[in-house]
């Protein structure tokens, strides 16, 4: 029974703007703890008063314990701009922001995210890293989908 609070989740890596190597946008969150986390209501949104409807998580979402859950815009139907946005990850009370991102712009294909999974530093990816760990030593034990899984390969075209 998952028992670690959703507000330590955060944002660990996301992709504004797929073009060639992927098919839709996805954000991903990280679980730090040593324990699995049941993230059920919290909220996933871009711009906070704008942009696109906010994604509720369903009842019955765990992050295991050192885990990670892509969530793919064909799921949560929110939408990066690629010209720049916010990521924000948001407490049930629907006011409380967890973890957020701003960037200004984006490539095709290039993904932000931390440099090393739970880090402060931000970075970008030429190679994207989701369901894997972004740099450093993981202690992953599963990886969670909210969308589409093709071809043992999460949401990337072939």
């Amino acid at each position: 029974m998952p028992s670690g609070s959703g507000d330590d989740i955060l944002i660990k890596e996301f992709l504004p703007h797929p073009n060639t190597l992927y098919t839709e946008e996805w954000i991903e969150l990280y679980n730090p703890l040593d324990v699995d986390v049941d993230i059920s209501g919290y909220v996933i949104d871009d711009l906070i008063g704008g942009g696109t409807i906010p994604y509720t998580i369903p009842t019955g979402t765990v992050i295991p314990a050192h885990g990670y859950l892509l969530f793919y815009r064909s799921t949560t139907n929110l939408a990066l701009n690629n010209a720049g946005d916010d990521v924000n990850f948001i407490n049930p009370d629907g006011v409380t922001v967890i973890d957020s991102y701003t960037y200004g712009s984006s490539s095709d294909d290039v993904s932000y995210g931390r440099e090393i999974d739970g880090g402060s530093t931000w970075t970008t990816f030429t190679t994207p890293t989701p369901g894997a760990s972004n740099g450093g030593t993981t202690l992953s034990t599963g990886v969670g989908l909210f969308g589409v899984f093709v071809n043992n390969s999460i949401s990337r075209k072939n």
